[in-house]
């Protein structure tokens, strides 16, 4: 019996275990995931599974943000429970802080022109949890009208999606929508090499009795809708799609005939059953009620495992990657990375023979080795790799224009491919980075200077040996003309142009009995949506002195962000001409949070836009 097939069959077991007594249903999944071929004395048990339930923790997550070039991403929004970080330029982020499920630890990521980016992960509180978050690009794959209807194919022989004539509306309003729609769609093969990098979120879902279970994916797609304004469209209520799944080749001989359909709650970040495909020659066919991600999954038990990997010197492999397959490898089952201090962790199969894979940061297999059943929870303690790894200091001093040290900022180093950052503290860096090798190569140290809104040229640094050092790194060359800097409760936000589109406007609205002012907006724009990322307002005349506060919005992409809260005042210092001339000002007050009014933080805020 495959593996496909017993998820079937486990699939339907998990819908009744809860109906039946806790030995019985011990005995009927042992039986499944067994074959029937054990002695029942000797044979270890699979304990049935327990509606899911999310187990807050607090934790430090970090990670960097790439596009399918494997290039940072800047300027995206990265939020892990109520707290977000913005990419720089390297496209790294840190949340500090956030309040997330141990099991499931939702980090998404919103970037105009790109899909939701999401990974979920198995998360240590009080550690800091790095992920590295592949975005991928939207692309419209078709167009039709409205009001009639019609039939789009997926890129990449990914397969198409049927709709029926006046099935779409607006997505904010619910109302139906009658003009020409985008259809963006993305097929995932998941035999495909660097399928685990973009997967959304992790190979774990819950059923529709809320049980947990793994996910052996046969074909997954993204699909999202835009109307001609660029406004977001969805599936109208008794209106569904009717989508067609590719089956790649490699796994057609192990897909069953049904099997059940699953999207992305982007609220929890595991997936969600909801409804069911059935297998027509080489595809699956199924409808679907509504748009996000979708995936043809076949479900299976899963059990704890953790282990921390080290190479021959015991140095931990920083940065690697762990990989569970089936052993041709034309199945994966998830991937977990590798912490600082060398810990991974997260869900595989019960029960199975798996092909455990473990990379290093660089990319290169470092070790392979079979391993399972496993039946319990499972620590696989300290696994040495066939790798060496050399440690080398990397220091420096950076000073500004006028050669005086940077007191606080930041050094971006890129050495073989791999992203690293560390703050400027009184003027100097130093960065430990346990390299793949020790061959001599350059790395590239960049500069950042926050408080002058400037970022220095890159220098190139000869690496070799146990310690580098960088010399003096000079913060004096690319400017950010346009900026919005601000904290809220210790946690620093910023967005710069570019590349984001900064736009000021100046307009007189009336207040009742006769009272006018002028009220200044400041925006980041986005094509999608020019409110996106931020929105700051204040009353009063279009010349420098002290304004009211009264408008504050920011990244009302995520599920929480902050609004103000009270009175404050905004000094702003210089006050330009439409079109030359720049808005420069900066406030300190009190935001609240979106989903909690009684949580309140202090703010303060700097910002330089062209008006």
């Amino acid at each position: 019996m495959g593996k496909a097939e017993i998820g079937v069959i486990l699939h339907t077991l998990i819908k009744q275990i809860m109906k039946t007594t806790r030995i019985l249903g011990a005995a009927c999944l042992f039986a499944v995931l067994a074959c029937m071929g054990c002695k029942k004395s000797s044979s270890p048990t699979v304990e049935p599974p327990l509606p899911y339930t999310p187990e807050p923790v607090t934790a430090t997550i970090s990670g960097r943000v790439i596009d399918e070039n494997k290039l940072p991403v800047s300027g995206a929004v990265v939020t892990a429970g109520s707290v977000s970080d913005t990419t720089g330029v390297d496209g790294l982020f840190i949340i500090n802080n956030a309040s997330v499920d141990k099991n499931a630890g939702f980090v998404k990521v919103v970037k105009d022109s790109f899909y939701l980016g999401a990974k979920t992960i198995v998360v240590r509180s009080g550690k800091d949890n790095n992920v590295s978050i592949q975005l991928i690009k939207k692309t419209v794959a078709g167009t039709f009208a409205a009001s009639s209807g019609g039939t789009v194919t997926v890129p990449a022989s990914g397969g198409n999606i049927q709709f029926q004539a006046g099935s779409v509306v607006n997505a904010a309003s619910n109302a139906a929508y009658t003009g020409n729609v985008s259809v963006s769609a993305f097929f995932f093969d998941p035999t495909a090499e660097g399928f685990d990098n973009i997967i959304p979120g992790t190979l774990r879902g819950t059923t529709t009795n809320n049980i947990e279970t793994g996910l052996q994916s046969f074909s997954m797609m993204a699909v999202e809708l835009t109307g001609d304004n660029g406004e977001k469209l969805q599936l109208a209520d008794g209106k569904p799609a009717t989508i067609t799944f590719a089956i790649p080749a490699d796994i057609r001989s192990k897909a069953p005939n049904n099997i059940p359909l699953w999207y992305l709650d982007e609220t929890s970040g595991l997936w969600k059953e909801e409804g069911e495909a059935t297998r027509k020659g080489d595809t699956y066919v199924g409808t679907v009620k509504h748009f996000s991600y979708w995936n043809c999954d076949a479900p299976f038990a899963v059990i704890d495992f953790s282990a921390t990997i080290t190479d021959k010197n015991g140095i931990a492999l920083k940065g690697g990657k762990v990989v569970f397959t089936t052993s041709d490898s034309t199945v994966n089952y998830g991937a977990g990375n590798i912490n600082d201090d060398g810990f991974t962790g997260g869900k595989i199969p019960a029960m199975a023979i798996l092909t455990m894979i473990i990379y290093d940061k660089c990319g290169s297999q470092v070790y392979r080795k079979s391993v399972g059943p496993f039946a319990g929870a499972t620590p696989l303690g300290t696994i040495v790799v066939d790798a060496t790894t050399t440690a080398v200091t990397i220091s420096g001093s950076v000073v500004n224009c006028s050669g005086g040290a940077v007191a606080d900022g930041y050094v971006t180093v890129e050495l073989e491919n791999v992203f690293y950052r560390t703050n400027i503290t009184n003027g100097s860096f130093s960065l430990l980075v346990n390299r793949c090798n020790n061959t001599p190569v350059t790395a590239t140290v960049t500069a950042y200077d926050p408080a002058s809104a400037q970022s220095g040229e890159a220098a190139k640094v000869a690496v070799s040996g146990t310690s580098v050092n960088a010399g003096v790194i000079t913060v004096c060359g690319t400017v950010y003309d346009q900026y919005v800097y601000y904290t809220v409760n210790g946690q620093n936000y910023g967005i710069t142009a570019p590349p984001f589109n900064m736009k000021v406007t100046a307009s007189i609205y009336g207040y009742g009995n006769g009272v006018y002012d002028t009220v200044t907006e400041l925006r980041a724009t986005s094509a999608e949506n020019e409110y996106r990322y931020f929105y700051l307002a204040f009353r009063g005349g279009a010349y420098p002195g002290v304004k009211a506060w009264s408008g504050f919005y920011p990244y009302d992409n995520s599920d929480t962000y902050f609004v103000q809260k009270g009175n404050a005042d905004v000094i702003v210092t210089e006050y330009g001409s439409t079109g030359t001339g720049y808005i420069v000002g900066s406030f300190t007050g009190n935001v609240s949070d979106s989903n909690n009014n009684s949580k309140v933080y202090p703010i303060s805020c700097r910002f330089r836009l062209k008006r």
